[in-house]
């Protein structure tokens, strides 16, 4: 992230930067978490007594202990795209967050590009996050009127600090 010359721009890239990476944090663990489900899966299927780890497991059988396994990998697959849905209420009112993921069969994580289209008073703007593993870079795209773009980012700052304030999440 190069340091912007705006004070509002510097509110609105931080902000940004850090709703990326609590995302990159709560992928992240669900992809480690799913990853040693599918290990013990993998035990299961190998014929491995997990009965010391999970007494559960003795008393399922290896059947339904593969099914609850199934379950628990799927639910923090959904977590795992799901983390990229933290846009507090107040600026998903006010704009619009798109989220595309692109996976790559030999990196860990999906790669992301995500929009956040702001109409302001004057212009609009879209605040735009790409990541790659653990790179993020922010930067923010005037969409016409670049002389507008100031008193826009101003009023996208002001929306970013209600946000802050409102909310639970500290970002």
């Amino acid at each position: 992230m190069t340091k912007p010359s705006d004070p509002n721009q510097a509110v609105i890239e931080g902000y940004f930067f850090n709703l990326a990476t609590a995302a990159l944090e709560q992928a992240s663990a669900a992809i480690q978490m799913a990853h040693g489900y599918r290990l013990l899966k993998r035990q299961v299927h190998e014929g491995l007594d997990l009965g010391a780890q999970f007494p559960q497991a003795r008393k399922l059988g290896p059947e339904q202990t593969i099914s609850v396994i199934d379950e628990a990998i799927e639910a923090f697959e959904a977590d795992e795209k799901r983390a990229w849905q933290l846009l507090p209420d107040h600026l998903a009112q006010k704009g619009r967050w798109q989220v595309l993921r692109k996976t790559h069969p030999f990196e860990h994580m999906a790669r992301v590009q995500a929009t956040y289209h702001f109409v302001g008073s004057q212009a609009a703007l879209n605040v735009q996050v790409t990541t790659a593993g653990e790179r993020i870079d922010v930067r923010i795209l005037p969409t016409r009127q670049r002389e507008a773009a100031s008193q826009t980012m101003a009023e996208l700052a002001k929306s970013i600090t209600f946000a802050r304030l409102s909310s639970s999440v500290a970002l």
